[in-house]
């Protein structure tokens, strides 16, 4: 018995020493960090993974270091997505939401977003799919660029996006005949169309930094003295209900998810136009503010996450 605690406690001295040494080796990577010696602190950080592979903080240190690179130069899109990697490895280790270099972590979201169509329509289709890969795993941002990049793994069911609304709980209270305010309508969408081609911003509502999908629609309304929600949730509870074939211009869509006849609204969008069944709609997306329709790649993505239209003029 007295040699099998002698050899207990050396484990547990053995583990002390270990976990000791790694806070140390962490210590010297973040005096790297804010020194600025970002390549140091890479190399460094990777020769600790690889003698303590279960521990996040040397992949998340490598991660900042690779987003402090690219930084100071953008064009060089290789650092964005090695930093992505470092933070998926990270997060793959911890298991759960890394409360540490927040705001860099946030920086790093929106620029992936931001460059990804760009790698697109440059044909860097590898670099696209990994960085939307990325943003799917750490951030749980599973974007329209995802969909099509990674077509295997969307759902089966289709939704069609006319004629039928898709939400049982979700019946007609007005009379669809009757045309929305077709006057301050045709004013609102020539402010909406000024906007085409403006970034997202993640929960924007001016036009000098950029908008999300509600503060697009509530700033088009606010510049009529009607002030509307700003979250898509919120919205999706004024106005009244209208049946999707019967939409027009300047009613609202919304998109999120359902579970019997309760639901999330994730996204609003207004309509654009409905010309025999071929409906548009102008919105905020992760591209900016753009206009769809069905010739849109993105249509299927927004097809299958329809719940209901509202109308509010």
């Amino acid at each position: 018995m007295p040699k099998l605690k002698h050899i207990l406690l050396l484990l547990l001295v053995s583990v002390s020493l270990t976990a000791f040494a790694q806070q140390k080796e962490a210590e010297q990577l973040g005096s790297l960090l804010k020194k600025g010696s970002y390549e140091k602190c890479i190399k460094k950080a990777q020769r600790y993974a690889d003698s303590y592979p279960n521990n996040f903080q040397f992949p998340l240190y490598s991660a900042v270091s690779y987003w402090n690179l690219y930084k100071a130069d953008n064009n060089h899109t290789a650092n964005l997505i090695n930093a992505l990697a470092q933070l998926n490895q990270a997060y793959a280790i911890n298991g759960k939401k890394i409360n540490r270099y927040t705001t860099e972590q946030k920086q790093l979201h929106t620029e992936a977003k931001k460059v990804g169509p760009t790698l697109l329509k440059n044909g860097n289709k590898d670099d696209a799919a990994a960085l939307y890969s990325y943003v799917a795993t750490i951030f749980k941002d599973t974007t329209e660029e995802y969909t099509w990049l990674y077509p295997s793994l969307k759902t089966a069911t289709k939704v069609k996006i006319a004629g039928v609304d898709v939400l049982d709980s979700a019946q007609p209270d007005i009379d669809p005949s009757k045309s929305a305010n077709s006057a301050v309508v045709n004013h609102i969408l020539e402010i909406g169309l000024s906007f085409l081609g403006l970034p997202y911003k993640y929960a924007g509502c001016d036009p000098s930094t950029g908008f999300d999908c509600s503060g697009f629609v509530s700033y088009l309304f606010k510049q009529f003295d009607m002030d509307l929600p700003r979250s898509s949730q919120a919205l999706s509870t004024v106005g009244s209900i209208v049946p999707l074939a019967q939409v027009k211009p300047g009613d609202l869509l919304f998109y999120g998810t359902k579970k019997g006849n309760t639901y999330r609204t994730q996204h609003v969008a207004m309509v654009y136009s409905n010309i025999n069944g071929k409906l548009s709609f102008i919105h905020s997306s992760s591209r900016g503010v753009v206009i769809d329709d069905p010739d849109s790649s993105s249509w299927e993505y927004w097809e299958k996450r329809f719940l209901f239209a509202r109308r509010v003029l």
